[in-house]
């Protein structure tokens, strides 16, 4: 069968998302999810990169979001592969090394570092056609959330949105981080808000002595919470691990939640050291860090302290 490799044209949106469904059930992706991930993403627009055949059917597909990192200082776009999906009846025709290979050509007219998460068995797809570099496996640590005492300042107020302080909270972290994804409050609010994710994200202010201290955002799947993303005012790097844990924790035994899980890039030894000495333990799944430079506009700059925050344990399921 004859196919042909191109950008999606929106009215073939609605097969991407019917082809989705039917591959993973559980999912029930629809237009408003789209339209969120990747019409409304603050880094700008996605796109998608279809294999069609002369019926115009799309047989294959491999999705792209954009992401802003700072870097030294400065914001570079970059883009994440996120959806790749080949219909049953395409399967064996080689259709997803042609998509990728097109979408990552296009993709590198247009952004600096190109990025994706992946399993044992696809990454090595990604390594073959478009020569990504694996980063290492990153992986779910689960621990019991028992409740720790927070300091007899310490305020915990639960929030529907986020503003000014969390942009000055981020203004922090981002000075203490030499690669790390930009999460303002502009981001925060599109990824976690209420809104078009469908998903019931909580979040939740620490204050200290009256001051913002840190914000962490957690989302309850099946018997466990999963603790997404945090920013956090003490500490060096990426914050302070245990104190993060300690409200985590208490958050947890406040909801009736008896377990803890959180996502912990390969790059984050340090964490994994701190997550094992509480008790937690690492989850058998592996899930891969792939990724590449595109250009030479950011010599010397490698991934030891890439850190980002996108995926649950709902979202990784699909692995």
């Amino acid at each position: 069968m004859d196919w042909t490799v191109r950008l999606a044209r929106p009215e073939e949106i609605p097969q991407v998302i019917h082809l989705y469904n039917s591959l993973f059930p559980k999912t029930g992706k629809t237009d408003s999810w789209w339209n969120w991930w990747y019409e409304s993403n603050p880094a700008g627009q996605g796109a998608a990169m279809v294999a069609v055949d002369i019926q115009g059917q799309v047989g294959a597909v491999l999705c792209m979001t954009p992401v802003r990192l700072n870097v030294d200082g400065q914001t570079v776009l970059v883009a994440q592969d996120s959806v790749g999906l080949v219909h049953p009846d395409a399967q064996r025709q080689g259709l997803f090394g042609r998509v990728a290979k097109a979408l990552h050509e296009w993709e590198a007219r247009k952004f600096d570092f190109q990025f994706c998460f992946c399993n044992e068995k696809s990454k090595w797809a990604y390594i073959k056609h478009i020569n990504f570099i694996d980063q290492g496996a990153s992986a779910f640590y689960t621990g019991e959330a028992i409740s720790r005492r927070l300091p007899d300042d310490a305020v915990v107020r639960e929030i529907y949105s986020f503003g000014p302080d969390h942009d000055a909270l981020w203004d922090l972290v981002r000075a203490r981080c030499r690669i790390v994804q930009i999460r303002d409050a502009r981001y925060l609010n599109w990824r976690f808000a209420p809104g078009g994710t469908g998903k019931k994200y909580k979040i939740f202010d620490v204050f200290l002595s009256g001051s913002l201290h840190g914000t962490l955002v957690v989302q309850q799947y099946q018997d466990k919470l999963d603790l997404l993303d945090y920013l956090w005012r003490s500490g060096d790097g990426l914050g302070d691990l245990n104190e993060v844990l300690d409200a985590a924790q208490w958050i947890a035994a406040s909801l009736g939640i008896r377990k803890l899980s959180f996502f912990c890039l390969k790059a984050h030894d340090r964490f994994a050291t701190v997550l094992a000495n509480r008790g937690y333990r690492r989850e058998e799944r592996d899930f891969h860090l792939l990724s590449r430079w595109l250009n030479e506009r950011h010599p010397g700059v490698s991934l030891d302290n890439f850190s980002l925050w996108e995926y649950t344990a709902g979202d990784l399921e699909l692995f």
